[in-house]
């Protein structure tokens, strides 16, 4: 499945975090490499200064050339949860109207490709990538990301669209949180057309921000459901293991989350929509 195609890259995203060298990185998926690190202010985990969020990534094959960008997310999300207002501010690329939530879009704004306030901002890195390969050379986009990074990868392909990077960019999303308001939403999902988002049941942070509060979630959802298959648990619930886990079962769950006495195979996802190819 396509979706776990991207969610290796989101697990490699996390990996780079603790790597001392990022520039000998191997990533999972075989004939890729990075071309840029993506680096932003972990406000949400209040962690100081500029530290590696994800990556751009192209494939090595001959062109066109395969682009994917990947974005993790932070365990200071669920401290964030309980502690947000939830405040809105303009949308930063879809002015007079949409509406984005603040914290996200704060991140957001520090998100480039290199660690201080002087960074090349990730879009200007795009557009340098589409200057190197060539536009014609450029076949298929893909950003992804998991928690805050399904947040910030939402901003992020909204922001490709906006400035014309490459046309027909998709998305896939794990565990996201909602990011704007409803007229974000509706811009987006004009706008975005290939955009799947990926959710579990019993994971909280895809709650929240609450409708209640004037947020909206864009399209397209497919939910999975992990309730019979890992242990009553936020973080079981949250994790991009269990995500992936439930989109094909072959992939491994934590053994932290796994059911005493269950099977780690899993069960096979409920989907709202049909499934993300």
């Amino acid at each position: 499945m396509t979706a776990v195609k991207f969610g290796h890259f989101v697990q490699d995203a996390y990996s780079l975090l603790s790597v001392p060298d990022p520039d000998g990185f191997v990533l999972t998926e075989p004939g890729y490499m990075i071309a840029n690190i993506l680096y932003a202010d972990d406000l949400l985990a209040d962690l100081p200064g500029y530290i590696t969020y994800g990556f751009i990534a192209r494939s090595t094959a001959a062109p066109p050339y395969d682009v994917v960008i990947a974005i993790r997310g932070t365990e200071g999300i669920f401290e964030w949860m309980d502690n947000a207002v939830f405040e809105h501010q303009d949308c930063p690329f879809w002015p007079n109207g949409p509406k984005t939530e603040d914290g996200f879009t704060n991140i957001y704004k520090t998100l480039g490709t290199a660690p201080s306030l002087a960074g090349q901002p990730a879009t200007a890195a795009l557009n340098s990538l589409v200057t190197l390969l060539g536009a014609a050379s450029v076949g298929a986009v893909t950003v992804c990301g998991h928690s805050l990074g399904g947040a910030l990868a939402t901003l992020l392909i909204g922001d490709i669209v906006a400035k014309a990077i490459w046309s027909r960019p998709s998305v896939y999303t794990f565990a996201s949180p909602a990011v704007g308001d409803e007229a974000f939403a509706n811009a987006f999902n004009a706008e975005v057309p290939q955009s799947w988002r990926i959710y579990n049941k019993p994971d909280i942070v895809p709650m929240l921000p609450p409708p209640l509060l004037g947020y909206a979630h864009v399209e397209t959802p497919y939910e999975i459901d992990s309730s019979s298959s890992t242990k009553k648990s936020i973080i079981c619930w949250h994790s991009m293991e269990t995500y992936l886990h439930m989109l094909d079962n072959s992939e491994p769950l934590d053994a932290d989350c796994v059911l005493g006495g269950a099977s780690v195979t899993g069960t096979a996802p409920v989907a709202s929509t049909s499934a993300p190819s």
